[in-house]
């Protein structure tokens, strides 16, 4: 026979309910409190069916209650989740034209505008005036950087002149001192064709592999 089931243990299990409830959700079903109420509702007897009874409420409880925790903390991180995913979605805030510390930054950044920029209609800004300071500063700054690639020229010149001179001088003494080696340094490098290196393409017979002694044109 199970004991729980008579009216005493609903009875019991109602008030450990009803008192460990409370207790149960600040401090765990193993603290001192939950074990002073299970000393309460058996000190009236001390049979074990009793205690039994109230240990077995003592463990339902505490599944129900890990159950609860179990899915809130679910819940929780469901909606960490959630946030986290829609959070890259969003749209940046529209920043106003009109707000102040974009004015000021804008300020800061660029400087005020002026009056005549303020009363300009366009965003193009206006042509300089040329004044005849500015055209005679123009016009000497370009005969100043002429007169600067003339002279570049000019040095160009005398150094590829005096270069050129220092050769012909070298190569007038090699003349004069060393016949055999002037002739080799001027001498021509023939071509492939002119030493034979290369089969004239014209007298080539149309096959993909001609014999390597020549085609005799007298043979039928």
């Amino acid at each position: 026979m199970d004991h729980c089931k008579t009216p005493w243990s609903a009875f019991s299990a109602s008030i450990f309910l009803n008192i460990a409830g409370i207790l149960a959700r600040s401090v765990d079903r193993n603290s001192y409190a939950v074990k002073v109420v299970v000393w309460m509702l058996a000190s009236e007897d001390e049979s074990s069916n009793k205690i039994s009874c109230v240990k077995r409420g003592v463990r339902s409880y505490g599944r129900h209650s890990q159950l609860e925790g179990t899915a809130r903390s679910v819940s929780v991180h469901k909606n960490i989740y959630n946030k986290a995913t829609t959070a890259g979605t969003r749209r940046r805030p529209v920043v106003s034209i009109t707000d102040k510390r974009v004015q000021t930054v804008r300020d800061i950044l660029y400087g005020p505008p002026s009056a005549a920029a303020e009363s300009r209609t366009t965003s193009v800004p206006a042509p300089l005036t040329a004044t005849a300071a500015t055209l005679s500063q123009q016009e000497l700054m370009e005969r100043m950087w002429a007169l600067e690639r003339m002279r570049e020229k000019k040095a160009t010149e005398e150094r590829l002149a005096l270069k050129y001179a220092r050769l012909r001088a070298a190569m007038e003494d090699l003349e004069a001192n060393h016949k055999h080696l002037f002739e080799g340094t001027n001498a021509k490098e023939k071509s492939a064709v002119d030493t034979g290196a290369v089969f004239p393409r014209r007298l080539r017979v149309p096959t993909e592999t001609p014999p390597s002694n020549g085609w005799d044109y007298t043979k039928p």
